[in-house]
């Protein structure tokens, strides 16, 4: 295995491990402070044939999602991932700024733009704060920021705004499993109830 397929490799894991989901305990913050924490490299590696066969992008999105619970995207390609999510009985897209909102609430969000030709690309969407959402003149955002930070794996990796990870032309769709969107609602009502 090359040191560079042993970086991505690496990367993947780390962010799998640092990005769990807390729905019970609410705290945004854990992914934001996740390259401070310790990850068990010995019993998190994978076999590199798999990132080879599904791609680097689509393995890291998985690892993540195993991290939250769902092992949906075990063995799926960046454009597999993204026919799952396109399901309205699976996810609902939505906008740039509530994905950020659902990410900061601990949510896993998916990043995700098809290709007709290739796998396709995802990336989860990385908490935010809303005043450092970015802007990207490519996409035609210049005046107030909605571009989220991403966790990404592929020509950049690590923690980036979305614009440096997807093509210029091609901007990511924003999803969320409907059972975690209603997870989050659902705690948002009994936040605002109390």
């Amino acid at each position: 295995m090359s040191n560079r397929n042993r970086f991505y490799i690496f990367v993947a894991i780390l962010l799998a491990g640092c990005y769990t989901i807390h729905y019970q305990l609410l705290q945004p913050t854990a992914a934001q402070t996740c390259y401070s924490k310790e990850v068990d490299l010995i019993a998190e590696t994978r076999d590199n044939r798999e990132s080879l066969k599904i791609g680097k992008d689509a393995l890291g999105v998985a690892l993540i999602a195993e991290k939250g619970g769902n092992f949906d995207y075990k063995g799926l390609t960046a454009n597999q991932i993204i026919v799952k999510l396109e399901n309205k009985e699976y996810a609902t897209e939505i906008t740039d700024v509530n994905a950020a909102e659902y990410a900061n609430k601990g949510a896993v969000v998916i990043a995700g733009a098809k290709e007709a030709v290739g796998s396709g690309h995802v990336a989860v969407v990385a908490p935010t704060p809303l005043e450092q959402l970015g802007t990207s003149g490519a996409w035609g955002i210049t005046k107030t920021g909605t571009v989220p930070k991403v966790f990404n794996v592929g020509r950049s990796v690590g923690l980036i705004y979305a614009n440096y990870g997807f093509l210029r032309n091609d901007p990511p769709k924003y999803y969320i499993r409907n059972i975690d969107k209603m997870k989050v609602d659902e705690m948002n009502k009994e936040l605002r109830n109390e």
